[in-house]
């Protein structure tokens, strides 16, 4: 059994995001896959750590994706920055939030 497994579940709501850098952030960055090495090395340069990164089809035109980037460390200002000097993206922050670390999972049984 891999006791590195982790799940990760994200909470979306309607209400505005925190704007305080808190333990991760995430944000979504629309563009092309040819600009993407500038926007990470952009991400290091604010002191953020990459975590995750997904990719979609932004559906638009061919070469265009939506990124979800998680990482560790930064808040909106970080975002905001990184938007001003990546121009070939379309950064929306959606978030920081602290991460919850769960020591010991148990297994459970539906009946």
């Amino acid at each position: 059994q891999n006791t590195d497994n982790v799940t990760r579940f994200y909470v979306v709501s309607d209400g505005e995001p925190s704007l305080e850098a808190s333990d991760c952030t995430t944000f979504t960055a629309t563009g092309s896959a040819s600009a993407l090495p500038d926007m990470l090395k952009e991400l290091d340069a604010q002191g953020m750590t990459l975590v995750s990164i997904h990719d979609r089809p932004a559906k638009t035109k061919l070469g265009q994706y939506v990124y979800v980037v998680e990482c560790s460390g930064g808040g909106q200002d970080d975002c905001e920055e990184i938007a001003e000097k990546c121009k070939d993206f379309t950064i929306r922050y959606l978030g920081s939030y602290p991460v919850l670390e769960i020591k010991k999972c148990t297994t459970f049984t539906c009946k």
